[in-house]
């Protein structure tokens, strides 16, 4: 055989061999996934929330044992999305049963009966069920009375029930316009939005 003829069956001989053999396997490590991004920072709805803008009755149910205590109530306008002024009510222990409704029957207190008169044209009524704003030696978590309001909506706040398991405010509005129910959590909130005119 010639020379020539051995350098070339060698070199077929080799070229397949190189072909046929496994590659080496990577002995460096993997380089590690970068990091995932912190979650945004946003406040966190409850899975019940009405974020839906209605004139009717809205119900949610209670997510929490009685009696949940209401800590704070508050109100302040806001300029976003047209407008609206917002009361929110934030409570420890989870979240009341919540009744949210404009009536046209008389206001009255719910221990004594007696009819109040709230300002404005409309009145849109919030029942918490399985609440209290008071501490179980009887002092108030919130204020009781009622309060006057200069705001493009709401004229005044009336608290007209704190009575047995059941916390009951009426907001005076200027003309009955939508509102909105919007549950938070951390800490536990409601929140009631209503549009401005």
């Amino acid at each position: 055989m010639s020379t020539a003829r051995r350098f070339g069956s060698l070199a077929l001989v080799l070229a397949l061999a190189a072909c046929a053999s496994d590659p080496a396997p990577d002995s460096s490590p993997a380089a590690p996934a970068p990091p995932s991004p912190p979650p945004a920072e946003t406040e966190s709805l409850a899975p019940d929330t009405l974020d839906v803008w209605t004139i009717e009755t809205t119900r949610l149910e209670a997510t929490a044992d009685a009696p949940v205590i209401v800590r704070d109530a508050r109100l302040a306008a806001h300029t976003n999305e047209g407008g609206f002024d917002r009361l929110v009510f934030e409570f420890d222990g989870g979240h009341p049963a919540v009744h949210v409704e404009y009536v046209d029957k008389p206001v009255r207190a719910c221990g004594s009966g007696d009819q109040l008169f709230p300002e404005g044209n409309g009145y849109l009524q919030i029942r918490l069920s399985g609440a209290q704003a008071h501490t179980d030696a009887g002092e108030a978590t919130i204020p009781h009375q009622r309060e006057t309001h200069t705001l493009s909506t709401v004229v005044e706040t009336v608290p007209t029930c704190d009575f047995e398991g059941e916390v009951t405010w009426v907001l005076g509005v200027r003309s009955p316009e939508p509102y909105r129910v919007i549950r938070l959590d951390a800490p536990a909130r409601l929140a009631v939005d209503v549009r401005h005119p």
